[in-house]
C-alpha cells in the first residue's frame, strides 16, 4: 500500500466510507456463495471480509485477503505482494558503516573479508568454519572472517583462540536484522557452512541479495539456491575442503568475483523474490482448495469472481 493510500484510509475509516452499502452486501453474498469455505462464514464475517476487500482493493477470491474464524480478516501473501511492489527492491539501498564503525569492529583494510551471518551452533557448521580459518592461515591465504550472530559467542571465541585464529576473526554478536545489509556489505565473499542436507538456508538468499559470491557445503538445499553460481565444498563437514573452496574465491580476480556477485543477485531477484515465492505458495493453495471444493461457476460471475 502506498503512503498516500494508507493516509487516506487512516483519515476515513473503511466502515465510514463503505458502511454496509449495496456493493458491500453483494460482495458479502458472493463470498458466502462462491468462496471455497465461504458457506461456513456467518453474515457478519462475510461482511467484514467484503469491507476490507473493497477498502484496500484486495480480491478475496484469489488469496489476497482471507477471513479465518477465530483470527479475523487476514491479508494473504498475494495481498502483501501488492504492497511489496511499491517498495524498493530487497536490500538494494542501505547505509554503509562508517570507517570508524568498521575500525571499532576490528575489520582490517588490507585483507579480503569473509562474511557469515546467522546462528552460531555446531549444526550450523560454526566449528568447521573456524577450523577452515585455521587451514586458510596455514596455507598463507590473506583473509579476515566476520562472524555475525549468536548465541555462544564466548564459546566460539575461545575455540578461535585455541585454533590460533583469534586475531583474524571478528565476532559481532547479535546484529539487528535491519542492520544486516550494512554489515554484509563489508564482505568480499560469504560462507554458509550448515551441515544439514534438508533444512533451509535462508542466509544464502541474503548473501545473494548483497551480491556476495558464496561458499557452501555441497547439499541439495545449497544447490537449489545457488545453482551453477555457487562455490561448493565436499564432502559435507570437511573443514579442509571448506578452506579450499574459500581460498578459490578469495584468489579469484576481483572483477570476476564482482561479476559473479551480480549474477547471484539477479538469480535471487528472478527465482526467489517475494512475488515468485508467493506464486508458488498460491499454486499449492489453489491445488488443495480445488481438490476439496465444489465449483459453482454459474453463481460466481462478475469482477469479484475471477480466481
Amino acid at each position: 500500500m502506498t503512503d498516500e493510500k494508507a493516509m487516506t484510509v487512516r483519515k476515513e475509516s473503511a466502515l465510514d466510507v463503505y458502511g454496509e452499502g449495496d456493493d458491500i452486501k453483494k460482495l458479502a453474498s458472493r463470498i458466502r456463495l462462491c468462496l471455497p469455505g465461504g458457506e461456513r462464514l456467518n453474515d457478519g464475517q462475510a461482511l467484514s471480509l467484503a469491507q476490507i476487500a473493497v477498502a484496500y482493493n484486495l480480491n478475496p477470491f484469489n488469496g489476497e485477503v482471507w477471513y479465518i474464524p477465530g483470527s479475523g480478516t487476514m491479508v494473504g501473501i498475494k495481498g502483501l505482494r501488492k504492497a511489496a511492489r511499491s517498495q524498493s527492491p530487497y536490500w538494494s539501498e542501505h547505509v554503509l558503516l562508517t570507517q570508524q564503525e568498521r575500525a571499532d569492529l576490528g575489520i582490517p583494510d588490507d585483507r579480503p573479508i569473509i562474511a557469515y551471518l546467522g546462528l552460531l551452533a555446531d549444526y550450523q557448521g560454526t566449528p568447521h568454519l573456524l577450523r577452515a580459518a585455521h587451514h586458510l592461515r596455514e596455507r598463507g591465504t590473506p583473509f579476515h572472517l566476520l562472524v555475525m550472530g549468536f548465541p555462544s559467542v564466548e564459546h566460539y571465541r575461545r575455540m578461535a583462540r585455541g585454533l590460533g585464529v583469534e586475531d583474524c576473526v571478528t565476532f559481532t554478536g547479535k546484529v539487528p536484522y535491519e542492520e544486516a545489509p550494512a554489515h554484509l556489505a563489508l564482505g568480499d565473499i560469504a560462507v554458509a557452512p550448515k551441515l544439514s542436507t534438508t533444512e533451509g538456508a535462508g542466509k544464502i538468499l541474503n548473501y545473494m541479495a548483497m551480491e556476495l559470491p558464496t561458499v557452501a557445503f555441497d547439499t541439495p538445499i545449497s544447490r537449489e539456491y545457488l545453482g551453477a553460481l555457487g562455490t561448493y565444498a565436499a564432502p559435507v563437514g570437511d573443514a579442509e575442503a571448506l578452506a579450499r573452496a574459500l581460498a578459490g574465491l578469495l584468489e579469484m580476480p576481483q572483477g570476476e568475483r564482482q561479476d559473479l556477485g551480480r549474477r547471484l543477485r539477479q538469480r535471487a531477484s528472478r527465482d526467489f523474490s517475494w512475488e515468485e515465492s508467493g506464486d508458488r505458495l498460491l499454486d499449492i493453495y489453489r491445488t488443495v482448495i480445488n481438490k476439496w471444493s465444489m465449483a459453482r461457476p454459474s453463481a460466481c460471475g462478475g469482477p469479484w469472481g475471477d480466481a
